[in-house]
Formats: C-alpha cells, structure tokens, sequence
C-alpha cells in the first residue's frame, strides 16, 4: 500500500504542482529526512564523514534550486507528504528482509504484481489513458513509424528497470541513508545524458 499510495502521489503531484523546478528540488530533501529520521527516531550514531555528505548534498541542492521557489503551497505540501512516504517505504524496505526473511527482489516482485492491476485501473478510471493518448499524438511520436517510439519506450522502462532494481538491492545490502545518497549520483549521469542531446 505505501508503494502504490508513494507512486500515486508522486504522479498526482507532479500534474498539480505549478512549479515544476521547485518540486523536484525539495524532492531531494528526502536524503535530509531519512538522516534526521535516523539520528532523532532511529538513534543512530552516525560519523561524521556521513552528516559531512549530506549537510553538502542537501546546501548543493538548496542553493541549486532556490531560485525555482515561489508560493504554491499546494506543492510543498504535496512535497512533503510525497517525501514521508518515500522515507516510510525506504525504512520499510531496509528491514524487509531481517523481520521476514524475504528478499528485497521478490518484494519489488509482489509490488508490481500487486500494484499494476490497481494502477491501471486507476489510469482507466481517471480518464488518464486518453491525455496520453492525446499527447503522444500531439507530439507526433505516432507520425509515420511506431518503431521511434517503441524504442523511446523500450530504453526508458529498461532505464527504470535497472534503477528500481538497484535501489532494491541497494536498500537491502546497505542502510538506506547510504541508498539515498548514493542515489544523488544519478543525477550526474542524466545531467551529462541532458547535455550531450540537448545541447548538441
């Protein structure tokens, strides 16, 4: 439930947030939250080195994003609530194995059987099918060849294949403060990816 309910409002959020920039900005907050969820809750002790990376993490994405911020409180509650259930299914999944005995691939395994039936429903249910519809045709992703955008989709669902895939794995081998911030490193790639296409 907290994995459909995380995705629901993750997408949910991302329609009716007007402010897209900022959204994403405090989305990377989560690493500052499973820290102090740690430190206050958890009763970690952590080092130093650790509270060193994310007090960098955390100024670099603040100072990189505050520009986008503005008033859409509607946003920052959707943010906020979007990133306590991140941290929730994060801390969740951390302990998955040691109080069941069950590997984190096949909890991915039971989310996606579970979820997919019910998220599909929903898309129905909410009309969601047609604006997509609507907008690949708009692009004109359809014009002429399907075989453009099957590879599209083809390279973007193996992309997010491997990315849940690691995050499961990583998340069960490590703490999931460690998977939270090593999960930053992403970002260089898709901004190296960004400049090298769009730039060019």
């Amino acid at each position: 439930m907290v994995f459909i309910l995380n995705n629901l409002i993750g997408f949910i959020g991302s329609q009716l947030i007007v402010n897209t920039p900022m959204f994403l900005t405090l989305r990377k907050l989560v690493l500052v939250m499973i820290y102090l969820n740690d430190v206050f809750i958890g009763k970690k002790k952590l080092s130093c080195f650790t509270s060193t990376c994310v007090l960098v993490v955390t100024f670099g994405t603040v100072m990189a994003g505050i520009e986008d911020f503005s008033a859409d409180y509607i946003g920052y509650i959707i943010v906020i609530i979007y990133n306590g259930l991140t941290v929730l299914y994060n801390k969740l999944t951390e302990t998955f194995k040691r109080d069941t005995g069950v590997p984190n691939l096949k909890l991915l395994v039971y989310n996606s059987f579970l979820s997919c039936p019910i998220l599909f429903t929903l898309i129905f249910a909410t009309g969601e099918h047609k604006r997509l519809i609507n907008y690949l045709y708009g692009e004109k992703i359809f014009e002429g060849t399907y075989i453009g955008a099957f590879v599209y989709l083809f390279f973007f669902c193996a992309f997010c294949v491997a990315l849940v895939l690691s995050f499961f794995i990583s998340n069960e081998k490590n703490s999931s403060l460690f998977t939270a911030m090593l999960s930053n490193s992403k970002d260089v790639i898709i901004t190296a990816l960004s400049y090298f296409f769009l730039m060019n």
